[in-house]
């Protein structure tokens, strides 16, 4: 990992992992989306909007409180739909 300004440099991937994650999402079908009502789709998108087109309006404070309490929820939405996995030996690859 590439150390700027002191610091491991998280502060500019999230964002840009995070529209990744969002981009990939609008593949989905509407038959899975309708099987996780509980994950706020129509947000996702707008939050795909504004880190595609707009993403200096990104504000690090929204960032941190998706990567803390919502990517939990889609989390478990993976695990129900292809089983629970060990992520940390995903890591190590």
């Amino acid at each position: 990992m590439s150390r700027r300004n002191g610091g491991d440099g998280w502060e500019s991937k999230p964002p840009w992992n995070l529209m990744a994650l969002t981009d990939s999402t609008g593949r989905l079908s509407d038959e899975l989306k309708r099987r996780h009502p509980e994950i706020q789709w129509e947000q996702i998108r707008g939050f795909r909007n504004v880190a595609t087109h707009a993403y200096d309006r990104i504000q690090l404070k929204q960032v941190e409180h998706i990567v803390a309490n919502d990517l939990a929820e889609i989390g478990r939405a993976i695990d129900r739909e292809l089983g629970p996995r060990d992520r940390g030996a995903e890591r190590e690859r």
